[in-house]
């Protein structure tokens, strides 16, 4: 099988400031995580590029970790927050281990 990479759509029209807007699946609706984003094929964007990838309103972005980079955006964690909360995780399950 074909390793078939699939896009997100960035709404230029939507995004505001260093808030980027996505299309959710379908072309149903917006949201700001890229992760939330509908999947797209490159066929679907090919066959209709003034709508999904018009370089005014829509740009339709590769979900890859170098699409996602391409517009500047990033993720990034806070390791001593992470550590938190895997002690508390920690913790629970130790809580429900003593319960069972």
């Amino acid at each position: 099988m074909a390793n078939i990479k699939p896009f997100i759509i960035l709404s230029l029209k939507h995004s505001e400031g260093s808030k980027p807007t996505f299309w959710r699946p379908d072309n149903a609706g917006y949201t700001e995580l890229p992760w939330a984003a509908g999947f797209y094929t490159k066929a679907e964007i090919e066959a209709d590029p003034s709508y999904y990838n018009d370089g005014y309103n829509t740009l339709a972005i590769e979900l890859s970790n170098e699409g996602i980079e391409s517009i500047g955006f990033t993720s990034q964690i806070d390791l001593k927050k992470v550590k938190a909360l895997s002690k508390k995780a920690m913790t629970q399950r130790g809580k429900e281990a003593t319960n069972v």
